[in-house]
């Protein structure tokens, strides 16, 4: 894939196209959270897109976080969605300045092509533009998300949303200090 990649904030009709995103993904190791540190354990999975339940709850949430004034961006190949990320508009934690990465999501031909980093960068912006000081991210185990996330700053979050653990109680909780 050589085309031009473009950016923008998506609609809630845009949404829909999520579906057309290729998360398929060869995952060798995945990290646990164990007596407060990062563990890598090998596990291998051949991850073939995204599980058809799980695709249309986070079409639906998605289309909710519109509703609710969170922002949604997206990465286009021509006309082609290939890449997302949203920022809630609901502020969480002890202190109330902490906003949620509640996608991120880049399809496979387009992976270490800058595409995450950019959708991750609109991401900061809004969230430091909505008077954030942290961006929380309920983040896949898998080595390839955790070190992405780990080169763009975030790191174990210091206060672990109760919420959002009992959704995704396997997933690494990050956050990014603004």
């Amino acid at each position: 894939m050589s085309e031009h990649i473009t950016y923008r904030q998506l609609t809630k009709e845009d949404v829909a196209n999520l579906r057309g995103i290729d998360r398929s993904e060869y995952i060798d190791a995945i990290y646990y959270y164990r007596d407060g540190k990062l563990v890598l354990e090998p596990e291998v999975y051949d991850v073939r897109g995204f599980n058809p339940q799980e695709l249309e709850k986070m079409v639906e949430e998605t289309e909710e976080l519109v509703e609710r004034g969170g922002i949604v961006y997206g990465a286009f190949a021509d006309d082609k969605l290939v890449g997302a990320s949203s920022v809630e508009c609901d502020f969480i934690g002890s202190a109330k300045d902490t906003l949620q990465m509640p996608i991120l999501h880049i399809s496979k031909d387009c992976r270490g092509r800058g595409v995450g980093q950019q959708l991750m960068q609109l991401v900061i912006d809004k969230a430091r533009e909505l008077g954030a000081k942290k961006l929380y991210v309920s983040a896949t185990p898998s080595r390839n998300t955790i070190h992405f996330y780990q080169r763009m700053g975030c790191t174990l979050a210091t206060e672990v949303d109760p919420l959002l653990f009992a959704k995704e109680p396997e997933d690494i909780h990050l956050e990014l200090t603004l």
